[in-house]
Formats: structure tokens, C-alpha cells, sequence
């Protein structure tokens, strides 16, 4: 699915964990810029740590076991997952998958 067409609706979960070192990379990395990409404009950044994951996203399946874990919701519904984190240029590439920018 692309959701580029549904501007304002979407947003980009971000799962974290403050002891992943993973997560530490993508924030260094990505997470310091993202704010000015045109992929932030369409889904904004909602981080949310793992252990506070299940009370507020009661309903998504599979539920996240892993950090970094990156979901794009429209309201409470996923339509798309990233699990994990290789490098700036993988993230961005997995991110096009489901927004065009």
C-alpha cells in the first residue's frame, strides 16, 4: 500500500527500548533528520519505549517483540512494518515501500 495519497492521516510508530544500542544508531542516524524529510510531512514520528507498547496498541497483531520496531498506522490500523535497522539508506528505501516522497 502507498499511502502518500492519505496525507495527515498516517503516522510513523517508532518502538524503541532506552538499553537497544539499535535504536541509538537509527536515532543517530535517521531520527535526528527525520523531522525535516518530506516522509515526516506525510507520517510523523510517534516513539513510544517497548514497555509502554502494549496498553497503548492493545489491538495491533503481531504484537512488537523486538526494538527498534517502526509501524505506519492510519489511526489504530498497521499497514506497514520495519523490524530492525541496517543503515540510513536501507531504512529510507523500506520507508519508500510504503511512502512515496
Amino acid at each position: 500500500m502507498n499511502a502518500s495519497e492519505e496525507n495527515g492521516l498516517f503516522r510513523l510508530v517508532y518502538v524503541f527500548s532506552d538499553h537497544c544500542a539499535v535504536c541509538k544508531a537509527w536515532e543517530r542516524d535517521v531520527g535526528r533528520l527525520y523531522g525535516d524529510t518530506d516522509y515526516a510531512r506525510k507520517a510523523p514520528l510517534f516513539a513510544i519505549d517497548i514497555s509502554l507498547f502494549s496498553e497503548h496498541f492493545m489491538d495491533v497483531t503481531p504484537k512488537v517483540s523486538k526494538t527498534p520496531t517502526f509501524m505506519l498506522m492510519i489511526g489504530n490500523h498497521e499497514v506497514g512494518r520495519i523490524v530492525g535497522y541496517q543503515n540510513r539508506d536501507m531504512f529510507f528505501w523500506a520507508l519508500s515501500e510504503y511512502i512515496s516522497h
